[in-house]
């Protein structure tokens, strides 16, 4: 006896719009996603360098606080009795690195240390130390998801004006990529999802702050608008929710009067990234400055998975007759 068996698969096919299989769930839109991320409560991350409240004891250190809540409701996670970060900081991949040492225009006089943070114990896992002539010399740090790199922006010690570096995490040490083509101090940087990096630049002469978009290969500067607030404070703090897109930024703002008096504010804010007007979120009631501004476990989204398909089987089975 002998009997033939012909099988075929025919077609596996993916349709849009053809309905769903059983146990396939299709992603919901990105819209809806973004609009759910809007209504969350953002917590924030940053080093605390000055609050009036403080007296005998400043507070310097790790605190979190929220994008809702008491305008004095921080919470503090570690502290130190000196200046916590000189040097700018960014988050990326469960740590913390930022810049401390002496704070100096003197090349010769330079000594500063790169330090590693873990963001769960708080622990400084590592650090290393870097002098003249080192490069590890820095106003802010920011981690780009698109290049998978940390980089720098730096005083030039030697001339007037300011480098871009990128940061090796490993050894601390900085290397040089181009000079910025403009003499902005911007002591935040961030990165959008996309990879453009942001800075808010402080011109204490002029009584503005604007936001440049910086080409992260030549330095170039491309002026986006002016934020609406006077800033007259050496720290700030930048960093974008992947979340939503939305940058925020923090400092220390001022008003004046007829009578040229300032009044000092602190706030959290958000700043379009097309206009650069920056809009407040939450006003620190004590003058609270940080030196850095980050989020935990924020990462640039994958790609969204494609809605509405549905995958299609057909098969055959032939079996012929015993011959």
């Amino acid at each position: 006896m002998n009997h033939k068996i012909a099988i075929g698969l025919l077609g596996l096919g993916l349709a849009a719009g053809a309905g769903t299989i059983a146990g396939f769930r299709p992603s919901a839109p990105a819209a809806a996603a973004t609009a759910a991320a809007d209504t969350e409560t953002v917590t924030f991350y940053g080093t605390m360098e000055r609050n009036t409240s403080w007296t005998q004891t400043q507070n310097v250190g790790f605190y979190s606080f929220t994008d809702s809540g008491e305008p004095d409701e921080f919470t503090m996670l570690t502290s130190q009795t000196n200046k916590m970060v000189t040097g700018g900081g960014a988050y990326y991949d469960g740590y913390f690195y930022y810049v401390n040492g002496v704070e100096t225009s003197i090349p010769e006089k330079i000594s500063n240390t790169f330090n590693k943070v873990d963001v769960e114990t708080w622990e400084t896992v590592g650090a290393s130390g870097h002098t003249y002539p080192t490069l590890t010399d820095s106003y802010a740090l920011a981690y780009d998801y698109s290049t998978s790199t940390m980089y720098a922006y730096c005083p030039d010690r030697t001339s007037d004006g300011y480098y871009l570096r990128t940061v090796d995490l490993k050894t601390g040490e900085f290397t040089d990529v181009a000079k910025v083509d403009a003499s902005l101090y911007i002591p935040a940087i961030a990165f959008s999802a996309d990879g453009v990096m942001y800075g808010v630049a402080h011109d204490p002469s002029q009584r503005s702050s604007k936001l440049y978009k910086i080409d992260k290969t030549n330095g170039k500067t491309t002026l986006v608008g002016d934020i609406g607030y006077m800033v007259n404070c050496d720290y700030a703090g930048a960093v974008f929710d992947y979340r939503t897109g939305k940058l925020y930024w923090s400092s220390m703002c001022y008003t004046v009067n007829q009578y040229q008096e300032r009044t000092y504010t602190s706030y959290l804010m958000e700043i379009d990234t097309t206009t650069g007007k920056a809009t407040p979120v939450k006003t620190f009631k004590n003058g609270e400055v940080f030196s850095t501004l980050f989020l935990k476990d924020c990462h640039p989204k994958a790609p969204e998975a494609v809605d509405g398909l549905a995958v299609r089987y057909l098969s055959l089975i032939h079996i012929s007759e015993p011959t």
